[in-house]
């Protein structure tokens, strides 16, 4: 057992600094060395009970409150309900010698520690300093190690010698740290941390670390139902394209406070032209009800994002979220690396991210939060080929009469209290919602012929919004048969994603770009440049084109090829096809899709084979780049 002893003053009358064994022995018997060890010791555990004892006073107030309003699924432990951290070998540091805790060494090499204020503090132990001792334990609490005199080099080594050991007893799983927000244990038992205090059943082997409060509202009053079916009745005033948009942007605002307890975290994306009120539906719908992490879309990065976030598993919201075409390829690949940072981040089972940061190894981590995002074109999400994104839908202002009427009931309805009382009912319900999901899952996959991806995010949002905002009983909401009814008819009419051809979307939209050509300087989609070359190869090849159409001169056929490569795109000499160059900064650009969007063209149902492979190479703008074919798309 390691304990910091208290100092000598026999032994220090003779050498006031750095008095060692040498001076104990010459003023000390051994059964007062034994006497002293035992006095520090229980010195030591006092001091840590001092330390603790106004936040222990302050955790059973919080406490007692929250049981005040229903809520007796609380615990309270050590630190903040963590459980006491034991190794695997069971040696156990003696965390009661310091005003701090000790978790242990995790894989990246750094010893990680709740200091004197129950705050999370990592070091590599080579890196410990005096100014890192303070941190962790206070100026004062190394002065008591040294008869209340500020310890001099010899001192200080000492006490950094005996943490390091310390530390070196015990391994530690960063995975274990949680911060705020919602949390679920293999098991399926779910909870809450707000910062400080922690309410359900947590799994015994987290750390929860402390971080600044942010209440949410559990525990508050719930908020009537009349409230909550006014708040639905108060959207369809805004421009959705269909009463089953607002029920998806609901019953995500909803459910995303509690993101990081679900299976599936669907993330939502609010699609409209400029003009259809996405600002506004964003700070007057989502962010009340949601309480996120909000972010602007035009500086933001997937950097940034996870450093904010942190180990909280907080809903983040994404204003603007389009890429600036006139920012160049560096601002698409900012964009789609946040893109990337939402599809990890919908499912516990996404492997984990790993990232270099030079000197100090690979950081892995994992964010829990759901995603919600607001863009002017919606195509780029045609990336999340595996169905993680829900559209919600935006159309034209018709009646800006009634566009400001439902502006200013909203703002009524949605106010701070209500919003905590929505919250309030969803946490109290929480385990219900995510039952009627596991229902609907299946129910969405056969009905809506959707992939299990979709089916598991549609199936909790619309879950939230059928138990929050309409009018069903329990025995309803858990009946298959009502529940097929139900999704029948809320798809009913719908395009639903999964039936789009997405390799197709982005073929159109790349050769339906206008750009100036090399010949007569005006503007001309990339199709008819490519369909005139396409006819002149072919005639050069025998294949004479219908008489009704005219076989462009060389001089024209030269102009266009040079315009169209310089987009990144040309006709295949061979199979005399559009072939798409891989991963272009012009394509990207014209079709808001990041590097990697040729995946996509390889499920196209034209895609043609040279030579056996799916991909091939093209001259092409002066050099020889890989990409793929696609046939029938330039008819004439």
């Amino acid at each position: 057992m390691i304990c910091i002893l208290k100092p000598f003053p026999r032994a220090r009358d003779i050498k006031p600094k750095g008095a060692d064994i040498v001076e104990v022995l010459q003023c000390y018997t051994i059964d007062e060395i034994k006497q002293h060890f035992e006095e520090s010791k229980e010195d030591g555990q006092q001091n840590r009970a001092a330390n603790s004892k106004e936040s222990d006073r302050d955790l059973e107030k919080s406490n007692a409150n929250l049981r005040k309003n229903g809520n007796d699924k609380i615990r309270k432990g050590d630190s903040f309900g963590m459980p006491d951290i034991v190794p695997d070998d069971d040696i156990r540091p003696d965390n009661f010698s310091y005003p701090f805790k000790i978790l242990g060494i995790a894989d990246n090499g750094d010893a990680y520690f709740l200091n004197y204020s129950k705050r999370m503090v990592s070091h590599k132990l080579s890196s410990l300093t005096e100014n890192k001792l303070i941190e962790l334990a206070g100026l004062q609490y190394l002065r008591n190690q040294c008869g209340g005199q500020h310890p001099d080099k010899k001192e200080l080594a000492e006490i950094i010698d005996n943490l390091m050991h310390a530390c070196t007893q015990c391994d530690f799983d960063i995975d274990r740290l949680r911060g705020r927000g919602a949390w679920r244990t293999k098991s399926g038992e779910i909870s809450y941390f707000d910062g400080k205090t922690i309410i359900g059943t947590p799994d015994p082997d987290w750390i929860f670390v402390r971080r600044p409060k942010k209440k949410i509202g559990i525990g508050e009053p719930e908020t009537n139902f009349q409230t909550r079916a006014e708040i639905f009745n108060t959207c369809k005033n805004f421009t959705f394209a269909a009463n089953c948009d607002i029920s998806r942007l609901l019953g995500w605002a909803t459910i995303a406070p509690f993101g990081g307890a679900l299976k599936w975290r669907p993330a939502g994306l609010l699609n409209g032209k400029s003009g259809t009120g996405k600002s506004t539906i964003v700070e007057q719908i989502v962010n009340p009800i949601a309480n996120p992490e909000f972010f602007e879309g035009n500086e933001t990065t997937e950097p940034g994002i996870r450093e904010s976030l942190g180990i909280d598993s907080y809903p983040v919201v994404i204003d603007e979220a389009d890429p600036n075409k006139e920012k160049g390829k560096n601002d698409f690949e900012r964009f789609y690396r946040i893109i990337s940072a939402i599809k990890t981040a919908t499912t516990d089972n996404s492997p984990k991210t790993a990232k270099g940061t030079g000197g100090k190894g690979a950081m892995v981590y994992r964010m829990r939060s759901m995603f919600f995002l607001a863009a002017i074109n919606a195509s780029f999400s045609n990336i999340a080929e595996d169905n993680r994104i829900i559209r919600i839908n935006l159309e034209p202002r018709s009646n800006a009469e009634k566009y400001a009427e439902g502006t200013k009931r909203l703002a009524q309805l949605l106010t701070f209290q209500n919003c905590q009382g929505i919250r309030s009912y969803t946490w109290n319900h929480i385990n219900q919602i995510v039952e009627t999901a596991e229902h609907l899952e299946h129910i969405i996959q056969k009905e809506a012929r959707a992939s299990a991806r979709y089916a598991a995010g549609e199936s909790i949002i619309l879950s939230s919004f059928m138990h929050t905002y309409e009018d069903w009983n329990p025995g309803q909401l858990l009946n298959d048969d009502f529940l097929t009814e139900y999704i029948g008819q809320f798809y009913f009419g719908q395009q639903r994603d999964e039936e789009r051809d997405e390799s197709d979307e982005i073929i159109g939209r790349l050769l339906d770009e206008l750009v100036v050509d090399d010949l007569s300087k005006g503007k001309r989609s990339l199709r008819d440049m490519l369909t005139k070359m396409k006819i002149y190869l072919d005639s050069e090849a025998g294949d004479f084109p219908p008489v009704n159409v005219d076989r462009p001169k060389m001089d024209i056929f030269n102009a266009y090829k040079r315009t169209v490569e310089q987009h990144g795109v040309t006709i295949h000499p061979t199979a005399r096809e559009l072939f798409i160059r891989q991963n272009h900064y012009k394509i990207m650009q014209i079709i808001d899709i990041g590097k990697g969007y040729h995946r996509q063209l390889l499920r196209h149902a034209n895609l043609i084979m040279v030579k056996d492979q799916k991909t091939t190479t093209c001259r092409i703008d002066g050099a020889t780049q890989r990409g793929v074919v696609i046939g029938g798309q330039l008819e004439y």
